[in-house]
């Protein structure tokens, strides 16, 4: 026990109830609060009284003339002296941090900060009208990004509020990939049964963005993510490939072989006439079934067949209906 001044009484005061007494110590608050901590100023000429109030300064460090400070009250039972931090309303656990929202730590009143749940038994409000404000949740490994909800301008005062149709079980509802900085929510008018995850893309591919060994991505995989190609279009309207290629381009996951388009079709672009999955000009897979989906993880892609001279110019048009199986 290294007590350094203390319990001390300032002029005046003696007589009076409650007493505020100053004590300086450099144990920290298990130490003090721990029964008979402070039995031998019983018998001392200051003693110590259960009405007495102290101003304790803990944890004091000579050196830098600092430590923490609080009021604790005077049990004495049997003897034993026992000090109890002193807990009122206002009274606040330290240091707290800027921007973050004080709640109650307990039931006598002591605020705290980012607690694990902070409730509140209302309605919640970030920003006020003219003023914007964003509910902004990070996931729990750091540099993941964030989810924002957040509000923009409606045509007049409107509310819109998202809820929950009734269920029947607990559910966790996902957002998917959209694969683009933007992407859209499909909504309607009246409830709907679920639907397929069918939908169409159309893309241009030029010999140049497949040169060198590239390929030109019609849609994006990751993790298990698996598609089927349902139907697939040769969009007329498109440039006729040239500078002497040597190979036949493919639709392909890097592992089955959707269509091989041949190089006199290539050639021939421009007058090539709107065809459909498995038409000469762009025929089915030569091994594997038309609705074999894609490796998980695995992107379709647009590229050359083997390695060889490429063409230098060129323009190829697709339309694709694809199905996220997985």
């Amino acid at each position: 026990m290294a007590i350094i001044e203390g319990p001390i009484t300032l002029v005046g005061e003696s007589g009076a109830k409650p007493v505020v007494k100053r004590l300086v110590v450099t144990d920290n608050l298990a130490t003090l609060t721990t029964a008979g901590y402070l039995n031998t100023n019983l018998n001392e000429a200051n003693a110590l009284s259960p009405s007495d109030l102290l101003l304790i300064l803990y944890n004091y460090d000579q050196v830098t003339d600092s430590g923490d400070i609080d009021f604790f009250t005077v049990q004495i039972n049997n003897g034993i002296v026992t000090l109890t931090e002193d807990v009122s309303t206002g009274n606040v656990v330290l240091p707290t941090t800027a921007n973050h929202i004080a709640t109650y730590v307990n039931a006598d009143g002591k605020i705290g900060e980012d607690a694990a749940t902070a409730i509140n038994a209302g309605n919640i409000q970030a920003g006020e009208s003219g003023t914007e404000g964003k509910f902004v949740a990070y996931p729990a490994t750091a540099s993941k990004g964030t989810l924002v909800v957040s509000a923009s301008d409606n045509a007049g005062a409107y509310d819109v509020t998202l809820t929950n149709d009734s269920m029947g079980q607990t559910s966790t509802l996902y957002m998917t990939d959209p694969a683009s900085s933007d992407g859209y929510i499909q909504v309607s008018a009246t409830p709907s049964d679920p639907c397929a995850n069918l939908f169409w893309i159309d893309v241009s591919i030029t010999a140049v963005e497949i040169s060198g060994a590239s390929s030109k991505v019609i849609k994006l995989s990751s993790g298990t993510k698996q598609y089927a190609i349902r139907e697939m279009y040769l969009v007329s309207g498109g440039v006729d490939w040239t500078g002497g290629g040597s190979s036949d381009v493919e639709v392909t996951d890097g592992t089955n072989q959707y269509t091989r388009i041949q190089q006199i079709t290539l050639e021939a672009m421009s007058s090539a006439a709107n065809a459909r999955w498995g038409d000469g000009s762009i025929p089915y897979p030569a091994v594997v079934p038309i609705n074999t989906p894609t490796v998980a993880g695995q992107s379709i892609v647009v590229k050359y067949v083997s390695a060889g001279a490429e063409y230098t110019g060129g323009e190829l048009k697709l339309s694709l209906l694809l199905e996220r199986v997985a």
